[in-house]
């Protein structure tokens, strides 16, 4: 058990700055900062170093692999399917120090809490694939392309944590992606589906926390998303 609040790694989003594309910024938005916050960790921006990879896991209570929008622009090098476009080489950076995070942390049972595109990365560092368009793959699936703001669809608990903490009831969630998972062949299980048939939870049950939502938790629509945060950061200080 570690002593005062645990310290959390969250993955930065890198993009090209608004004024000078020329410029990378490293940013993370403010509400996924302080849900961290809210729920007891001190909360620290990681920039995408690989080498750095070893270092933060001796030194890091627990890892959120952030969303950002980067819809992986290599999935056939990432995740085994056909590429959509080659993308910038910011962006695969930032997916391959996210694996390397997500694969450290699962060996060593650091708590990991993924969420969309963190969720997807997730799936993918456990054997799983990407489904890139969800909408060409299945025209219901279009429709999670809605205000991540507002609660858009019930959700479905299937066991695992996310069935404790919703107390085997659906419950409601944002959502906002244009991709997401084959578990096919994964190691996680699938803890929560919509009504549609998407995956959107996967866990490792064995690992202290190990959660990926395909949903965005810090913009809460329900009880159960400032409880993920809650149990994220009680596993983190437990160690």
């Amino acid at each position: 058990m570690r002593s005062g609040k645990p310290f959390i790694g969250v993955t930065a989003e890198v993009d090209p700055h608004s004024q000078d594309p020329s410029v990378l910024v490293y940013c993370r938005g403010a509400p996924l900062v302080e849900a961290v916050s809210r729920a007891g960790g001190l909360p620290v921006l990681l920039p995408h170093h690989v080498d750095e990879v070893p270092s933060l896991l001796d030194r890091l209570d627990g890892f959120v692999i952030g969303g950002g929008a980067h819809q992986f622009q290599d999935p056939k090098r990432l995740f085994g399917d056909e590429p959509s476009t080659s993308g910038p080489p910011h962006k695969r950076r930032r997916t391959s120090f996210e694996m390397a995070i997500i694969a450290g942390a699962l060996e060593r049972d650091i708590p990991v809490l993924g969420i969309c595109g963190g969720f997807q990365t997730m799936n993918a560092v456990l054997g799983g694939k990407l489904t890139v368009n969800l909408a060409q793959e299945n025209a219901a699936w279009s429709a999670h392309t809605t205000d991540h703001l507002n609660a858009a669809h019930e959700v479905k608990p299937l066991g695992g944590l996310i069935d404790r903490l919703a107390a085997g009831k659906p419950f409601a969630v944002n959502s906002l992606h244009k991709q997401g998972i084959r578990p096919d062949g994964a190691a996680g299980v699938v803890t929560a589906v919509s009504p549609d048939g998407l995956v959107e939870a996967i866990e490792v049950p064995e690992k202290s926390y190990f959660v990926g939502v395909q949903w965005h938790p810090e913009h809460p629509v329900s009880a159960l998303d400032d409880e993920l945060f809650l149990a994220f950061v009680r596993a983190a200080k437990g160690r």
